[in-house]
């Protein structure tokens, strides 16, 4: 019986029954068409390859092929992963997939004209990404070519994406030179995928039929674009990570510093600055941050400095806000860039003849630098909520502040702490969430020597006897658990703490401001929070509204983080587009302000203009649906198969169109098909067939 997909050669023998009779690309063949397939017919029957027939990268790979005794003859198809295996198969390539969409749908809309299938695959050769039209995506679903499917040279033989994911070249594979006769209707392109520090990160392939074998070197340059720019995203992406790295670490080291320290391009502009300089100059992080130094001060040895890269010291004329100018001293170190000239300067302030430190906050630890000015918003919702803050902030009440991840709670905490009467007080923060549960108490708390295992011999001071005469900011205090309640409930109503493994109490003078992600009360309902805590907490309440509440507030935030943003990364962008504006006033912003924090870091950094425009932002805000978004959930398996089973058969078994009727991607169809066993046999579809003599 014929196989499908194959048909009978003038010699009454099997042969592929797509393919042209040349191919003009990279390496042509040097025999014809019906003689490569002889040539393929004599390999498969024990007679070795004959001589220039195929290229040596393609004679390398069969022999490879052969020595895995892979059979030529037989149907070399992928098996798909399971559902627990294709989760944890996304969530190792996250990033790729997350910087590859916008490219994949561009190379999508360039292919509309034939029918061709898309493969994105990690460095094993797993599908992470398919997509397609026509006879080609059919035929590849057939095979199991499908997301969570496998493309490797050892599964499918000799293909493009097999060879790139060995030799890590750019591969260009027609009809005959696929090793498994199932594959000789394929004509195919792929290319490797590499990170900013030259790791493999997986391949693009781009698969058409014979009938544009003509065509490839189109596909080839196609394929090569889009993988140059699933590259310049992933490499601006790892730029990023390794730039929040660098200024989480530039935060620790500065912030332990006694001294002030400032960071300047080579601009003159401020790029970073400690909380130490911040209180120095009398302005906030934020209002510092593009600032150019001469605004704040005057000295002649930095202007030499950022000049001629030579270390200087001096006097420095400080202009402080409602203040005569003061007079410190300045020690300036600059900074070398591998192109050649500085980039920039560090400078230490400090006063003359001793060492410079914030009054008030203790060794290493950095002081609260936000005020209400720095949190921005004029919309009524948060005028409500920093008017309220602003009105409680000269009491001693505990203060409960609700909001959404992101939604600037600390900032909040900070801004009532710098305008209340403990301002010189030590403020301190602590988010329940993040430390483990048997150790909550003893952070909060203190506690003596010996009181447990992996204790300090000489014990520790709990945050609320370091925070006595300031302010103790409690983050996501709803994460609590209930016997931590308890003792937080009993320090609140007598303003004594015990630490654990002692027996006496010590008195603190503590102002609290808790926070939580979540709305208390309804956890105070389900019995997850004390409900006298909450009272006790919840004297003052102030919401602090989501930014898609506050939409109006939108362009004034991403000017001032676009103005912070552009600094950072030495860029002249200084506008955005009305589109952009719209589109992020129409996004739902499930991170709130620090979402959108993230994606202008990311516009600016791929901005070579002055302008953010629709093209600069992440995939997040162009395609917020995920890739395999359901509808609702149905019920009961039986439904589901029925459901499945009907829309398979009302569109002729064809899978795309199945799928749209379902709301489903093609992938998901595929796994759901075969979950319910609803699969048909490869030989079920009929085939035209065709051969060289027809050609």
């Amino acid at each position: 019986m014929e196989k499908p997909g194959l048909r009978k050669g003038p010699a009454g023998e099997l042969s592929a029954h797509r393919t042209p009779e040349e191919r003009p690309m990279l390496l042509k063949p040097s025999l014809p068409r019906t003689h490569r397939y002889q040539a393929w017919e004599a390999f498969t029957k024990g007679g070795g390859l004959a001589p220039g027939a195929f290229s040596p990268r393609v004679a390398t790979s069969w022999k490879r092929c052969a020595e895995a005794n892979l059979n030529p003859l037989e149907m070399n198809i992928s098996r798909v992963l399971s559902e627990q295996e294709w989760k944890a198969l996304v969530a190792r390539n996250e990033p790729l997939l997350d910087v590859s969409k916008s490219s994949l749908h561009l190379l999508e809309k360039s292919l509309t004209r034939f029918s061709h299938a898309i493969l994105l695959c990690d460095p094993d050769g797993n599908i992470l990404y398919q997509s397609g039209t026509g006879r080609v995506l059919e035929d590849f679903n057939e095979a199991g070519l499908v997301p969570g499917g496998n493309c490797s040279e050892t599964v499918l033989g000799s293909t493009a994406p097999g060879v790139v994911l060995i030799e890590r070249k750019p591969v260009v594979m027609v009809q005959e030179e696929h090793y498994s006769r199932i594959y000789h209707w394929c004509c195919c392109a792929a290319a490797p995928i590499v990170d900013i520090d030259g790791k493999f990160r997986g391949c693009l392939d781009v698969t058409t039929s014979y009938e544009q074998a003509r065509e490839m070197r189109l596909l080839l340059g196609l394929t090569m674009t889009t993988v140059r720019s699933i590259q310049a995203q992933l490499h601006v992406q790892q730029l990023l990570r390794r730039a929040d790295e660098t200024r989480e670490i530039l935060n620790c080291a500065f912030g332990l510093s006694q001294q002030a320290v400032l960071v300047l391009n080579s601009r003159g502009l401020i790029v970073h600055a400690n909380p130490q300089a911040a209180h120095l100059l009398r302005r906030s992080l934020a209002e510092l941050a593009g600032t150019d130094y001469s605004a704040l001060m005057e000295s002649p040895a930095v202007e030499e400095t950022l000049r001629e890269a030579r270390r200087r010291s001096g006097p420095l004329k400080l202009f402080q806000p409602g203040m005569p100018d003061r007079r410190i001293f300045v020690d300036i170190y600059p900074l070398h860039s591998q192109r050649g000239g500085p980039p920039g300067a560090v400078l230490l302030l400090h006063e003359e003849k001793r060492s410079w430190s914030v009054p008030g906050t203790p060794k290493g630890r950095a002081r609260p630098t936000y005020a209400f000015d720095d949190i921005r918003g004029s919309s009524p919702l948060m005028r409500r909520a920093k008017e309220l803050a602003r009105r409680f902030a000269s009491t001693d009440l505990p203060i409960l502040l609700e909001g959404e991840t992101g939604t600037g709670k600390e900032l909040f905490a900070q801004a009532i702490h710098n305008l209340s009467q403990r301002s010189e007080g030590p403020f301190m923060a602590v988010n329940c969430a993040a430390i483990p549960k048997d150790l909550v108490e003893s952070e909060l708390f203190g506690y003596q020597p010996g009181a447990f295992t992996g204790a300090r011999k000489e014990g520790q001071a709990g945050k609320f006897e370091s925070a006595d005469g300031g302010t103790l900011f409690l983050d996501e205090v709803n994460s609590m658990e209930p016997a931590t309640q308890a003792k937080l409930l009993r320090v609140l109503e007598n303003g004594e703490v015990m630490r654990l493994g002692d027996t006496a109490s010590r008195r603190v003078d503590v102002r609290v401001i808790a926070a939580s992600s979540s709305p208390l009360l309804e956890q105070v309902r389900s019995a997850g929070f004390r409900e006298d805590l909450y009272f006790r907490l919840n004297i003052v309440r102030i919401r602090l509204p989501a930014l898609r509440e506050r939409t109006q507030d939108i362009e004034e935030i991403a000017l001032h983080v676009l103005g912070k943003a552009a600094a950072r990364y030495g860029k002249q962008v200084r506008r955005i587009h009305p589109e952009v504006l719209d589109r992020f006033r129409r996004h739902t912003w499930p991170g709130n302000v620090r979402e959108l924090e993230n994606c202008l870091n990311f516009a600016v950094c791929l901005c070579d203009g002055e302008t953010i425009e629709l093209v600069h932002l992440p995939d997040s805000l162009l395609d917020p649906a995920g890739p395999d978004a359901i509808g609702p959930c149905r019920k009961g398996q039986a439904l589901e198969m029925s459901i499945v089973q009907e829309a398979l058969e009302s569109s002729g078994g064809r899978i795309g169109e199945a799928a749209r009727r379902l709301g489903l991607s093609r992938s998901t169809l595929y796994r759901r098909r075969k979950h319910f066993g609803l699969c048909r046999r490869r030989a079920d579809r009929p085939r035209d067939v065709r051969g060289p003599e027809n050609e």
